[in-house]
């Protein structure tokens, strides 16, 4: 009962507060295996202002994951990014490296994403992203497909990012997000989150969005 009471709450306090958002973000990701440890990753986004009719940004990330050991991956993307400005799109191709490191307290997840953007091949920045997610089991069965059981999740989670800009040399950005996953199967996750996003250029600026995110995972068990 503790597992859906805090889901409820959680659901609750995102969706509730859908007045304050100013903006949409949809994400998709994609992850497959295409050989043992190691997997390609596919992750898109559009975000909208005032709800989904005006859509003013696109990004499309590609790369391959590899896995050392239980705890870290390393990997490499590129990015395609376009902004919608004064009625015109504009391009940026980032090339990123990243490091993540996992790890377990209990039933309380930790993940630490560390990376750096080199954008446009002008400047880099850095991004380290903190996620604590507690997942709870809401149903599980024995499977009909191979030997793993079947296993829905509700896995509450909070991440903080932030951003620091080696052309500037400061904090320029900073997303704080509270959200909600249900993951299905092993290979479905849907999460529904509420994020502030903050960003800094001649002062902060602060602004709401809802955000909403599906993956479809196909990785081989180990």
């Amino acid at each position: 009962m503790r597992k859906q009471i805090i889901s409820i709450l959680l659901l609750g306090l995102i969706c509730g507060a859908n007045k304050t958002y100013s903006e949409y973000w949809s994400e998709f990701k994609l992850k497959k295996t295409i050989k043992e440890s190691a997997y390609l990753e596919v992750n898109s986004q559009c975000r909208f202002k005032s709800g989904v009719g005006r859509i003013y940004y696109f990004r499309t990330e590609i790369g391959p994951i590899l896995k050392l050991g239980k705890f870290m991956e390393v990997g490499i993307y590129y990015t395609d990014k376009e902004i919608k400005e004064k009625k015109e799109w504009h391009t940026t191709s980032i090339l990123s490296l990243y490091e993540t490191f996992s790890a377990k307290l209990s039933d309380i997840h930790f993940n630490d994403r560390n990376r750096f953007d080199y954008e446009d091949f002008e400047f880099f920045r850095y991004r380290n992203l903190l996620e604590i997610k507690r997942p709870y089991t809401i149903y599980e069965a024995s499977s009909y497909y191979g030997d793993y059981p079947t296993i829905w999740r509700i896995i509450p989670c909070i991440e903080e990012e932030i951003f620091y800009n080696f052309k500037e040399n400061q904090i320029d950005e900073s997303r704080f997000l509270l959200g909600v996953s249900i993951e299905l199967y092993r290979l479905l996750d849907i999460r529904i989150a509420g994020l502030l996003h903050s960003q800094r250029e001649e002062k902060w600026t602060h602004k709401g969005a809802f955000v909403t995110t599906v993956q479809l995972i196909f990785l081989e068990e180990e």
